[in-house]
């Protein structure tokens, strides 16, 4: 979720070209499977924060401070995993057009 796929939605969404039919379909789709992701990662973003809690096993500092110094966002799966919510909403938010810099394809495609 993190990096990548970010980029990736983000350039296809400021890519100022005309865009042919099929790859408009084709990045539509492609855009709809990364909605679909970032849906699947919610639903499960509840019981993965439970559980990166747990790991952790700290009640009274920080755990934002604790995954920090611990630096649990890089070694631990589940960490890392629940701390790209931040990439997920900004990627979310380009793809339904709240952010102006990233309209540039539904601007120049004819997508419904």
């Amino acid at each position: 979720m993190r990096g990548d796929l970010y980029v990736t939605v983000d350039s296809i969404l400021t890519y100022n070209a005309l865009i042919s039919a099929q790859d408009c379909s084709t990045i539509s789709n492609f855009l709809k499977q990364v909605v679909n992701l970032s849906l699947k990662w919610m639903n499960v973003a509840i019981s993965t924060y439970q559980a990166m809690r747990k790991e952790i096993g700290v009640n009274n500092v920080s755990y934002l401070e604790e995954i920090r110094s611990r630096r649990l966002h890089v070694t631990s799966r589940i960490t890392s995993l629940y701390m790209c919510g931040y990439e997920v909403f900004l990627t979310l938010k380009s793809i339904f057009g709240c952010d102006k810099r990233c309209t540039t394809f539904y601007e120049v495609s004819k997508i419904e």
